[in-house]
């Protein structure tokens, strides 16, 4: 075998970066926002029968607020009050309960984009965090919050801001199924939901990572991550008050005819009952219809409970399941209907799943109204890094249903469907490689590379690939592959390595090869092609 050098390509690497949090503080009140100081008053102290209103205090105090922001989403409206009994530094009620009333300038809160949705944070100071405290009721005629806390600390209202059309479009497929969208009386839409993904039309909470925690034992079990959903609302926003959306008690939110067999999964608040494994006063209608928290699975037939982590004050949802046959009635009724804790404030959401399947796959395959089976994913993607370009390599299954590799990229991240992102702008090397070209230097890039049937238009899971470019050029190595009757050899795959770098790339029709961006040092080129001899050799990089 015979071969040329010249200069290439590229290696994969990690980088670094160190953020340092600034608090943005009012001078007036580094406690809080400059918009906070006449959105609230400072809270009156109720204390419970026994004990003397006389010896609580509330002193104002300062706890930096970084951004101002509160667990990602929640804006002071308020000072930080420190309130204490009889000047004890910690104080408990045991079974009974205090109660802090806030009243707050309705006119100033709509003046700041703010909504009347509202959260009373405790600081503990032991682990010096914010933590929610469920028990909140709110007048909006007389404009009073009141909630109810067993202890004494640094406490603060909050509010959120108004946010609208956030979540993500699923699939278009889904336009003709359900061409007259979700009935009910919910302002409801299909989505698609995975890691940091919205499920509320008008909150911008978000699903926490999905590689640990429940998240991570939910999503693994159920196969969730990219499943089509239903984004439903919370209320007091452009698609309708509270009292039509998480406090509705009213029937029929939402419904529609299962258009193949499906598994139902229901997201529901976990604060009714006082802990997240209570569920004695979730909405009844659950286990009515049918639904149940005790959920099994292909690979674990014994009932367990599961439970999903957003940024929503609620912290965990409880999963409820029940599966339908294709053409049953699906209706799901209000979040409130016969719910009398009044701890249960954020309202419900939905995932679909096809029936059976315990295995994340793309939301498409539930869009589909056919038993057509989407393709293999591709397997051991990789990306190796130029200045301006990106190689990706990865391998093909031994399957025939995959008509077609769909690569999307991304500078904000994984493309969720062959639609998302953007295409990608360089050449196909072979049907296990592709250059992206065109890029800028010194820039992360995310990939998504999908099997695709053109038939059934049905496609895998995305594998996904994370890669930066390089900041400056380096070299680059160019040749040719021959046989032994000097003839070129197309598509034969060279490994270029050291022990701190490696390249792939292979030869085109004419034999011919290309790595770029080479770092400086010594490397072994190793050249494979079947029915030839493997070759290897030392090569200096300059």
């Amino acid at each position: 075998m015979r071969y040329f050098f010249k200069l290439l390509f590229t290696f994969c690497f990690i980088s670094f970066s160190v953020v340092s949090c600034v608090s943005n503080l009012n001078p007036d009140n580094p406690g809080s926002d400059y918009s906070s100081k006449s959105i609230s008053t400072s809270p009156e102290i109720i204390l419970p029968s026994g004990f003397d209103s006389g010896l609580a205090t509330k002193q104002e105090v300062i706890i930096p607020i970084t951004d101002n922001i509160i667990n990602f989403h929640f804006i002071p409206i308020g000072k930080i009050y420190d309130i204490k009994y009889n000047n004890e530094e910690s104080t408990t009620f045991g079974a009974n309960y205090a109660t802090l009333k806030y009243t707050y300038d309705y006119d100033r809160l709509v003046k700041e984009n703010l909504i009347e949705d509202f959260f009373v944070f405790y600081y503990d100071t032991t682990n010096s965090v914010w933590i929610n405290i469920p028990d909140l009721e709110v007048d909006r005629v007389q404009k009073e919050i009141s909630v109810k806390t067993n202890h004494f600390t640094p406490f603060v209202l909050t509010a959120i801001p108004s946010s609208i059309g956030t979540v993500t479009d699923p699939p278009s497929q889904i336009n003709e199924i359900f061409p007259l969208g979700i009935g009910g009386t919910g302002e409801t839409s299909f989505t698609i939901i995975g890691d940091g993904f919205k499920y509320y039309k008008d909150r911008d909470y978000y699903i926490k990572s999905i590689t640990s925690g429940f998240n991570l034992i939910t999503f693994t079990a159920l196969g969730l991550d990219g499943a089509l959903a239903i984004a439903t609302c919370n209320g007091n926003s452009v698609y309708g008050p509270e009292s039509a959306h998480k406090t509705y008690t009213g029937s029929n939110y939402i419904s529609f005819t299962a258009h193949i067999d499906l598994d139902v999964y229901v997201l529901y608040d976990t604060r009714g009952g006082g802990n997240k494994s209570n569920i004695s006063n979730d909405a009844p209608w659950l286990t009515t219809y049918g639904f149940t928290a005790n959920i099994t699975t292909n690979t674990n037939p014994t009932p367990a409970r599961y439970f999903l982590e957003t940024t929503d004050s609620v912290g965990l949802y409880a999963v409820y399941k029940k599966t339908y046959l294709q053409g049953e009635s699906v209706v799901l009724d209000g979040n409130r209907k016969g719910v009398t804790d009044t701890r249960i404030n954020t309202n419900y959401w939905v995932i679909l799943k096809r029936k059976g399947v315990n295995t994340a796959e793309p939301a498409i395959n539930t869009c589909s109204d056919s038993n057509n089976t989407a393709p293999i994913p591709v397997s051991n993607g990789i990306g190796i890094s130029g200045r301006t370009t990106i190689t990706l390599q990865w391998s093909l299954p031994d399957d025939p249903l995959i008509t077609n590799v769909i690569i999307r990229r991304s500078p904000t991240g994984f493309p969720l469907n062959p639609t998302h992102g953007e295409p990608c702008t360089g050449i196909e090397l072979s049907n296990t490689l592709y250059e992206d070209r065109a890029l800028t230097g010194n820039k992360f890039y995310y990939y998504s590379i999908f099997s695709f049937n053109t038939d059934t238009k049905l496609y895998s899971a995305g594998v996904n690939v994370s890669v930066k470019t390089l900041i400056t050029d380096v070299e680059s190595l160019a040749g040719y592959v021959k046989g032994a009757d000097n003839e070129p050899v197309q598509k034969a795959l060279l490994r270029l390595y050291n022990d701190t770098y490696q390249f792939i790339t292979s030869s085109d029709l004419n034999g011919h090869y290309l790595f770029k961006n080479i770092p400086s040092g010594t490397y072994n080129l190793v050249i494979k092609r079947d029915e030839y001899t493997h070759s290897t050799t030392k090569v200096v990089m300059p």
